[in-house]
């Protein structure tokens, strides 16, 4: 049976395929963590360093070591890949003070009047 995502096969890293031709993926990531205040962060600071990398090694262990699918695939299809070859690296971590940003659930009343424009109708 041919299936829609057939041209996909060619780039699926099942277990059987060469590093070279399917090498892992590094992601590298930036990390941004707003604090609250200098004094009172209230969030991850610099000594937390350790713990964020520890969670990005968890994240990469769960994708080197997927488990089989719980549901059996339709028509005996192959559809488990042991590892999905990528990995998360983390490049940068940037630290900002904005207590603002830091409560995002925080409700600011809009002082600007010219910021929303005024709806006249809604035609449904």
């Amino acid at each position: 049976m041919n299936s829609q995502n057939d041209y996909l096969k060619p780039y699926i890293p099942y277990d059987s395929c060469e590093l070279i031709t399917h090498p892992v993926l590094e992601l590298r990531v930036w990390i941004h963590i707003v604090q609250k205040s200098t004094d009172h962060p209230e969030n991850l600071t610099s000594d937390s360093i350790n713990f964020i990398k520890k969670q990005f090694n968890w994240i990469n262990s769960i994708y080197s070591n997927l488990k089989p699918p719980s549901i059996t695939p339709p028509y005996n299809s192959i559809s488990y890949i042991k590892d999905a070859r990528i990995r998360f690296v983390v490049d940068t971590i940037t630290f900002h003070i904005d207590e603002t940003a830091w409560d995002r659930m925080k409700l600011v009343k809009e002082e600007n009047k010219k910021r929303w424009m005024k709806i006249l109708a809604i035609n449904s």
